[in-house]
């Protein structure tokens, strides 16, 4: 699991890093119909994730990760299919068929469930069943839905020099934004092994939340490119509402997460609770932060946002490694915490000024 774990992990950070920002502009120009610029994206798009599978490969085996062939070979490719799905989801995201795009959501998280299931049922090897499942559950649901880009790869394009002008912003972002993955290595090296795996409980038990953002943010992105300020204005409400409803609840449930926590985990695990509330808090707070980002970009201010998500992941990363290994993993935890709420104040001050005007 170990072997596995560190080849996802490269493969994630592999495919953020080739990404350029191109997945998010391609649906930003979808959403403004802008032809010439969306086939440029996704040329870029296609070629950037297969770039990353044999990026992938060589980074595992210069750090000599081990693991038999044909499931390391899965591992490297599994994340550039899941790249490839988000141009599909873009095309429905962008012609606002909202149903579409939610079951092609769930059908690209559950197909691998169901897959590992059924092979472990058919007595393939766990780890075996695992890769596998995360492969060709990926390319069944990608060659299920790449129907919708049809006819768009022959569209005339845009210079791809100019594209990538246009994307670099977005990357910034979107790369700032994930670096959020380094505070579980951080916590456990700065501080120690032990509060790693504390902190680490919390950071997996906030996913669900950042899966969501993700979600929000690629909606306001095609409708504040579509519609302009009137789109961002209630994206503006949305967002300050769902912070303040999701910490609201977050407070109302938390004297139940030592008890859940030691249920699910075992008693060593009872004190990861105070973490826990924190960091859920912050990804709530970051869930609603995203589309905020997503319409900014939309409106053309996508400088501000990348220059912001630097500015505030720097400084939190940086304080949590400091604070946490000088006063402990809660008071490390409030700074990630106080750095997101900053961003996300931030973020709606600059929103509201754009629709104002």
């Amino acid at each position: 699991m170990g072997n596995i774990t560190g080849v996802t992990g490269i493969a994630l950070f592999t495919i953020i890093f080739v990404d350029l920002g191109v997945s998010s502009l391609f649906l930003k120009k979808l959403s403004q119909q802008d032809e010439e610029g969306s086939t440029a994206s996704l040329r870029l798009a296609v070629w950037t994730s297969l770039a990353a599978p044999p990026l992938t490969f060589a980074i595992a085996v210069l750090l000599g990760i081990e693991l038999a062939l044909i499931p390391f070979l899965m591992l490297c490719l599994w994340p550039a299919l899941e790249k490839l799905i988000e141009l599909p989801l873009a095309v429905r995201i962008s012609q606002n068929s909202l149903g579409s795009a939610s079951t092609l959501t769930v059908l690209r998280r559950l197909t691998p469930l169901v897959l590992q299931v059924l092979f472990m049922q058919s007595g393939v090897g766990a780890t075996m069943a695992y890769c596998a499942a995360l492969a060709i559950g990926a390319l069944l649901v990608l060659a299920g839905h790449v129907g919708s880009l049809k006819g768009m790869w022959r569209r005339p394009r845009s210079a791809y020099g100019h594209t990538l002008h246009e994307s670099i912003h977005l990357y910034i972002s979107a790369t700032a934004s994930q670096s959020r993955e380094l505070e579980v290595p951080i916590v456990a090296f700065a501080i120690s092994p032990a509060a790693g795996a504390l902190y680490a409980v919390g950071f997996r038990l906030a996913r669900p939340m950042a899966l969501i953002g993700s979600a929000l943010a690629q909606m306001a992105l095609a409708d504040a490119a579509t519609r302009g300020a009137d789109a961002a204005r209630g994206i503006l409400r949305q967002a300050i509402a769902f912070a303040a409803s999701g910490v609201a609840l977050i407070i109302l449930f938390s004297p139940l997460l030592p008890d859940v926590l030691a249920w699910l985990l075992g008693e060593e695990y009872r004190g990861a609770a105070s973490v826990c509330i924190i960091l859920l808090a912050t990804a709530t707070i970051a869930a609603a932060t995203a589309p905020a980002s997503a319409a900014l970009q939309g409106l053309g201010h996508e400088k501000y946002v990348g220059r912001l998500a630097v500015l505030t992941q720097g400084v939190s990363l940086a304080a949590l490694a400091v604070v946490g290994a000088t006063f402990g993993l809660v008071l490390g935890a409030v700074t990630v915490l106080l750095s997101t709420v900053a961003r996300l104040l931030l973020t709606v001050a600059r929103l509201r000024s754009a629709v104002a005007t």
